[in-house]
């Protein structure tokens, strides 16, 4: 199982009484799993020796002393294989490579049908493209001799990839074929998208007699069969000069908060309101908010509540997040603000 998630930080809904203000502040920050992982081979027949050409997308670095680990399934036969038969390719740039890592120099060994490449002093970068030969298609230290030895049985099978360097990740199917066959591959990479329509939002001058709202959207899609979830974390909003002085969140007895005026009353939903808002926007296959936050002029805010989700692959789905505030006539003069952070979660 791949997760993969996208975080938005910070909604910064600042609220000064009497001369008041509120604003949403977001910045992203983007933590994956392997973006995508091809193995082709210059052989799909049962039994029969092939170069395989393994390329895949470092969404993390790799550090100096760290290792990538790509295993294959013990039904193909790699006994052969030394690090002569390997070349590393990094964003176009050939690493050098040797039984065991010194310096620049990285180690490359095959043991128990399990390629490890171990760092030195050498590094990849985050989001670097990162191309594995192995075989006869070599040419770093003069050209392959060994190749590997397909399945003796036909059927699909996968790579998997690991290390210390901490990304994770499945290749798309290997379809061995029986004798006088033609394989036909492709590959499909994990998809996901998720990003916020503004980074700040402003609630204006509070009042004891009128209930504030703003807004912005959410928009998210993944073909990841396990589907998607968002979840929302943070503080409802507090005096800046006095955290203690706060507007209280949606999140008591039921939950879902009625606007009433004069009450201090902080909330979201991500439906359609009377007067603003609005329903997700999708036509199949969409994530939908969740209980607590699906409900016509009802609000809620709890940290750590998920909002929106979906079980199996998502078309672009666009919600419209909609905030309220209200005060009482006790609540102190001042700035409020918080700082929100949604985190969409996929499932490969």
């Amino acid at each position: 199982m791949i997760r993969k998630k996208i975080k938005y930080f910070g909604i910064g809904l600042i609220a000064i009484l009497l001369v008041a203000s509120a604003f949403l502040l977001i910045n992203q920050v983007k933590a994956a799993t392997i973006d995508f992982f091809v193995d082709s081979l210059s052989a799909l027949n049962t039994s029969a020796a092939s170069d395989h050409d393994i390329v895949f997308g470092a969404v993390s670095s790799v550090d100096a002393g760290e290792t990538i680990t790509i295993t294959f399934p013990a039904d193909f036969d790699t006994s052969t294989i030394v690090f002569g038969d390997i070349d590393v390719i990094d964003n176009g740039s050939q690493l050098t490579l040797a039984a065991a890592p010194s310096g620049a120099t990285w180690g490359a060994v095959m043991a128990a049908d399990v390629l490890t490449l171990t760092s030195g002093t050498g590094t990849i970068a985050a989001g670097d493209t990162v191309e594995v030969l192995i075989g006869t298609n070599t040419t770093q230290g003069g050209v392959g001799t060994h190749q590997i030895v397909n399945p003796a049985t036909a059927g699909p099978y996968t790579l998997s990839i690991a290390g210390t360097f901490g990304d994770t990740g499945t290749s798309g199917n290997i379809d061995i074929t029986g004798p006088g066959s033609v394989g036909v591959t492709g590959s499909v990479v994990n998809s996901m998208t998720f990003s916020l329509g503004s980074y700040s939002i402003n609630f204006g001058q509070l009042s004891t007699s009128l209930t504030k709202t703003t807004s912005h959207n959410l928009t998210m899609a993944t073909n990841g069969a396990g589907g998607i979830v968002v979840v929302v974390t943070g503080n409802t909003l507090r005096k800046t000069t006095d955290i203690t002085k706060t507007i209280d969140p949606c999140n008591t007895a039921t939950y879902k908060c009625t606007p009433t005026i004069g009450t201090k009353q902080f909330g979201l939903n991500l439906v359609a309101n009377t007067g603003f808002g609005a329903n997700p926007s999708c036509i199949t296959d969409c994530a939908a908010p969740v209980v607590n936050y699906d409900t016509t002029d009802k609000f809620s805010f709890k940290t750590g509540d998920t909002v929106a989700s979906n079980g199996g692959p998502t078309l672009t789905t666009v919600m419209r997040a909609s905030y309220i505030a209200n005060i009482s006539s006790l609540t102190p003069a001042g700035t409020y603000t918080t700082t929100l952070t949604y985190t969409a979660t996929c499932t490969f």
